[in-house]
């Protein structure tokens, strides 16, 4: 039988296995689809981030300024709430019924607000430097010297959404998934019900086997990130602006590169069960250290150096230039896909011809 001719019979063969192993097809396939939803429950609906007016309590301790409440009401920018006394203000801030408190005397501002809780810290300190600068510029009578206009400028080809940017973090980790479990499962499972020890012994050549294996898994981990990607469409509305034909590039590497990472646990592990409970665990890190589904700069500084070190990171950066969501260079692009080539047609090829000789 000639390679050619086995090649077919080994995707025939290949294809069929893979169909009828429901724990695999629903990992690859469907495993991407119940994050969609979650997320897409969570997070869809919105179009970008919407900020809610903080309750802010003014107390006036004098009758000079008793006008500034409208003027700072006109602004828009804080619900205000007005107080006879700053004892009633100060229980309301305890009772988290207002944010901040501002007691206004003649000469100073007196602010009052919670300890204890981080992010609402956070929330007061910027609101009360806000107030300061707008009560002070009102009593000053500061005149406007420079007029600040703002222009927004997009990250990529179009202004991305939470959502978008929340699905695209699931795409990339679909396709994590899909290349780093395939390989776990062929040279895995195969190894262990000895799969690969018959074929050693048959006129099957290691490449052809090899070839023949991965290509199948690469299909469907291919055709889980369509499916995905038009899911997201119907179902909560994204706008990525996809540039297919890097699209379809950046996919098909980025499953190369993903499967190099399966073979290296597979070499590691010779349990396959082990293998699959450590690419769960790296799964898990990569997630929350990648910029999968929040940008890499909101974490601390040493933690995105850790970052930069991760596939998946590159691999959410891939299908974001892709989908118009980030911008990226051509050097960078090509630097990213030959790397990821690179990596995943030698780990099949020098860990999958050795798996088999071993056996």
């Amino acid at each position: 039988m000639s390679d050619l001719r086995t090649f077919v019979t080994l995707i025939k063969s290949f294809t069929r296995e893979s169909l009828r192993n429901k724990i695999e097809l629903f990992f690859t396939v469907f495993f991407p689809l119940v994050f969609l939803v979650i997320f897409g429950l969570f997070f869809g609906g919105e179009a970008g981030f919407t900020l809610v007016p903080e309750r802010v309590g003014l107390n006036f301790e004098t009758e000079r300024f008793a006008s500034l409440f409208e003027e700072l009401e006109s602004m828009e920018l804080w619900e205000l709430r007005s107080f006879n006394d700053a004892r009633s203000m100060a229980e309301a801030v305890a009772d988290n019924s207002i944010l901040i408190g501002v007691s206004i005397f003649e000469d100073e501002l007196r602010f009052f607000f919670s300890e204890g809780d981080p992010g609402r810290v956070s929330r007061a300190e910027m609101t009360r430097a806000a107030m300061s600068s707008a009560i002070e510029a009102s009593v000053n009578d500061v005149r406007e010297i420079v007029r600040l206009e703002k222009k927004p400028v997009t990250a990529g080809v179009y202004v991305a959404s939470g959502i978008d940017y929340i699905i695209s973090g699931v795409v990339a980790i679909s396709i994590l998934s899909a290349g780093m479990f395939a390989v776990i499962t062929v040279f895995g499972r195969y190894r262990k019900a000895g799969v690969l020890r018959r074929i050693k012994v048959t006129p099957v050549k290691p490449a052809v086997f090899i070839i023949g294996s991965t290509v199948v898994r690469f299909l469907l981990g291919f055709l889980a990130v369509i499916i995905l990607v038009f899911s997201a469409q119907i179902m909560f509305g994204v706008g990525f602006q996809m540039n297919w034909v890097i699209f379809v590039i950046s996919v098909s590497v980025s499953i190369f590169g993903m499967m190099a990472i399966g073979m290296v646990l597979v070499l590691l592990f010779k349990q396959p069960e082990t293998a699959e409970n450590a690419a769960g665990i790296l799964m898990m890190l990569m997630m929350f250290l990648s910029g999968v589904y929040f940008p890499v700069i909101f974490l601390p500084g040493w933690l995105q150096i850790v970052a930069r070190f991760l596939p998946v990171t590159y691999v959410a950066r891939l299908v974001r230039f892709a989908a118009g969501i980030e911008t990226m260079g051509s050097l960078t692009f090509l630097a990213v896909s030959a790397t990821f080539v690179t990596a995943g047609v030698v780990s099949l090829a020098v860990v999958g011809r050795g798996l088999l000789r071993a056996e």
